[in-house]
């Protein structure tokens, strides 16, 4: 078991320590605290990185996607999101969001409603964003195998015949 100091966090002032048990023997103990140490010293303060939930990651995202976007397109995305999108997704960790939990959402938007497309790109750019500022190493949502329409026998029939008109 050890305990050492690493230093402040520069975010918000407070020491930084670590503590660890469960060596069998002394020797293994010091050598895991020599390499945080050395790990420390390379890297600079490693500071714990607290969860944040999807709901504040949109806020930052919403924030940054105002300034790209016409005041309409912002406006409509806005309203979307927070009525598909936040109820669904809001209260999760995104550390904790899986691609299966994106799959199953993809589904549900596609059963329910014809913008389910967008509501997905929408998702996928908030965490993207979530990637960008840190918070996770990888996006779930770029790995949902997007559901498609498929074309009613009529539809393929009608189109058979005006082929070439």
């Amino acid at each position: 078991m050890y305990h050492t100091y690493l230093g402040t966090d520069p975010l918000t002032g407070k020491r930084i320590k670590a503590c660890k048990r469960g060596f069998k023997t002394a020797k293994e103990a010091k050598l895991a605290e020599s390499q945080l140490l050395l790990k420390n010293e390379i890297e600079g303060v490693i500071t714990t990185q607290k969860k944040i939930k999807f709901l504040d990651v949109y806020h930052q995202w919403l924030q940054q996607y105002k300034n790209t976007v016409k005041e309409s397109t912002f406006v409509r995305q806005k309203a979307q999101a927070e009525l598909h999108i936040i109820p669904k997704f809001g209260d999760l960790f995104v550390d904790k969001i899986s691609l299966q939990f994106c799959q199953t959402q993809s589904n549900e938007w596609f059963e329910r409603y014809a913008k389910y497309s967008n509501f997905i790109g929408m998702t996928k750019m908030i965490l993207d964003y979530a990637v960008s500022l840190g918070y996770i190493t990888d996006n779930p949502m770029k790995k949902v195998i997007r559901p498609r329409k498929q074309q009613k026998i009529d539809e393929q029939k009608s189109k058979m015949k005006n082929f070439y008109s």
